[in-house]
């Protein structure tokens, strides 16, 4: 089977193989360098692949030939160019070290493509034997647009600080690529107890701080964010880090994508809703003890309401016993209890409705 017919999942599983082999450590001894290897394997991996030394680049797969803007034929016709003649020129020290056996992991890069155009890219590099000789490979990813992101980000920062301090949300941006928290603004001390500093170190800390009850809620709104790439609302409770109080967040995320529709970060904002939530538990007690004496209750307990449109909003369940009605009839017709009322006392509950409008405005 030819490499290009594989499925998604082999070429997932080769390039997953491909970073594990980069992320360990380099030895500039030949004895402890990989056996030889296949470049046919490389040629059709959807991230962009080079074999280069000091001297010439070897090899690039077709994904490199696209965002290089060079293809083999240009290689054959103008002849082997060198990594330094796409890696700009204040780069070719670490370049060197690099080739030299250095480790290096998530290295960016400022380089520019055959027609010189200037890109930021990441590599990530590791020595390898090609026809008996040592050689460097390398993947890497294009960041021009995440890191113009950044700079951005930065450069407003102080701006958005004098903003973002006068309100009570908590907003912060979650850098996906490089997994780490850019900003978070200041508000984080006062509603959960941690510092700005302490939490960008560590976001993960907080989720150790959630409900129990609340991380399975957590953790579908963030898959259901990803899979639809829609923003979400949710809402959880966090345990304050100094008064070990849990704390009621409604939170909402608002997923970044870049050009090409791939996921870069997220931007959200945080709210206390503690009060809304205690008063929220308040009045379903209120309610509860409405209810439990009502429904126990020898006369008729009802709530009707005129505003926005009449409606009757609890009926007790002894208007059944008291009239032979079910509390649904009320519900059902707001103006039940005029059409079950004797014509000759209409009028007396026509002045009490006008007494109750005259002292509620």
């Amino acid at each position: 089977m030819t490499l290009a017919l594989k499925s998604k999942t082999e070429l997932i599983k080769e390039i997953t193989k491909l970073k594990k082999q980069l992320e360990k450590p380099t030895s500039v001894r030949t004895e402890k360098l990989r056996s030889e290897i296949d470049l046919k394997v490389y040629d059709n991996l959807p991230l962009p692949y080079i074999l280069f030394d000091d001297k010439k680049i070897i090899y690039f797969n077709k994904k490199a030939a696209q965002v290089l803007k060079y293809n083999k034929q240009q290689n054959k016709e103008t002849g082997t160019k060198s990594i330094y003649d796409f890696v700009l020129p204040e780069h070719h020290k670490i370049l060197k070290q690099l080739i030299s056996g250095k480790e290096v992991k998530g290295l960016e890069l400022k380089i520019k493509n055959n027609k010189g155009a200037p890109f930021f890219i990441e590599l990530q590099c590791k020595a390898v034997l090609h026809q008996g000789k040592k050689v460097q490979q390398a993947i890497f990813r294009e960041i021009t647009q995440h890191r113009q992101l950044i700079h951005q980000l930065e450069k407003s920062k102080n701006n958005l600080d004098l903003i973002l301090h006068n309100i009570d949300e908590i907003v912060y941006y979650y850098d996906s690529i490089n997994k780490q928290v850019l900003y978070i603004s200041a508000q984080i001390e006062k509603v959960l107890g941690i510092s700005t500093k302490a939490y960008i170190k560590n976001p993960n800390i907080v989720i150790k701080q959630c409900h129990p009850d609340d991380l399975k809620n957590i953790y579908e709104t963030v898959h259901k964010i990803r899979t639809t790439k829609r923003t979400c609302t949710f809402i959880y409770r966090v345990k304050n880090f100094k008064t070990n109080k849990y704390v009621w967040i409604e939170e909402r995320i608002f997923p970044q994508y870049n050009t090409k529709n791939e996921y870069i970060g997220s931007l959200g904002v945080s709210r206390d809703i503690t009060k809304e939530k205690e008063n929220e538990l308040k009045i379903k007690e209120s309610e509860a003890k409405f209810r439990l004496l009502a429904e126990n209750a020898n006369d008729i307990v009802f709530h009707y309401s005129f505003e926005p449109e009449p409606v009757y909003t609890y009926v007790s369940p002894s208007v059944t016993k008291i009239l032979g009605y079910s509390p649904q009839d009320f519900y059902d017709d707001p103006f039940f209890g005029y059409k079950i009322l004797h014509p000759e006392d209409e009028h007396l509950l026509r002045e009490s409705e006008s007494r109750i409008k005259k002292r509620t405005g």
